[in-house]
């Protein structure tokens, strides 16, 4: 009697989700079917229906960041778009127009900043040794899962003589980068160094930092002499400074960071 009333009852069960499902269906065609007229707000609305009766529904996700996007509400649209993601992977749409958003949504969204950064000549014997140290901002960099200081860029550096010539050029891909402690440096920027030798003389460096999935931009150029040519040690003070402070929310030029010796 009682294995009676239970099978019943997961018949009925079974019954309204898949009434549920009908009626999720039902909405989100209407809700396409109004996005294509150009009712936003009643799209919306259908859509919202279809995530009420069945909300593992990853189309109407997609569709109603459709609209988000188009009501430039950018923020809501990336929601609804990564749920669709994580509901099924497989939507490439979601994955494009995710992309597309996260770029909106980044204050440094394909700019070109100026890349806080040191390099400094030594002697090593007979070729001279320049050292190069660069923050780049967190806030311009995109959020990657798993461990912190996780990067997805493109470092490039460039030596030229003074006829222009390039004399070195490599590309590096850093996996992982450090930050610098708890300082203000820490919480806002990765730290990054590296070494290059070259023959004594004048040399132009350019370095250039891109994210290659926001597509920020940071760019750095200076003339490097010999340390014969110039009579001081200059040692950079981004890695020697016991705090430095953004006097901006999104500082681009070594002039809006506040650099305690």
């Amino acid at each position: 009697m009682a294995a009676g009333k239970t099978e019943a009852a997961i018949g009925l069960i079974r019954e309204a989700k898949e009434i549920n499902r009908k009626l999720a269906e039902s909405y989100l065609h209407q809700g396409q079917n109004l996005l294509k007229k150009g009712d936003l707000s009643g799209a919306e609305k259908a859509f919202k229906q279809s995530l009420t009766r069945h909300y593992r529904e990853a189309r109407a996700h997609l569709s109603l960041g459709k609209v988000y996007i188009q009501q430039n509400n950018f923020r809501n649209a990336f929601r609804y778009l990564a749920q669709s993601v994580h509901i099924d992977p497989k939507l490439r749409e979601a994955r494009s127009l995710m992309q597309q958003v996260y770029q909106k949504l980044n204050p440094y969204n394909q700019t070109i900043y100026s890349l806080p950064c040191q390099a400094v000549a030594f002697k090593d014997d007979e070729l001279i040794r320049l050292e190069i140290a660069f923050a780049i901002p967190k806030s311009g960099l995109a959020k990657a899962g798993g461990a912190e200081g996780i990067v997805h860029i493109d470092c490039a550096t460039t030596l030229s003589d003074s006829n222009g010539q390039i004399t070195y050029s490599v590309v590096d891909r850093p996996f992982r980068l450090r930050s610098p402690g708890k300082t203000d440096l820490g919480k806002n920027y990765l730290l990054a160094a590296h070494t290059v030798y070259a023959d004594p003389g004048t040399h132009k460096l350019a370095l250039r930092v891109k994210d290659r999935i926001t597509g920020s931009q940071g760019r750095f150029e200076k003339t490097c002499f010999s340390p014969a040519q110039n009579d001081h040690l200059d040692v950079s003070d981004l890695l020697l400074a016991s705090q430095i402070k953004p006097h901006t929310a999104f500082p681009r030029t070594r002039h809006d960071l506040e650099i305690t010796p």
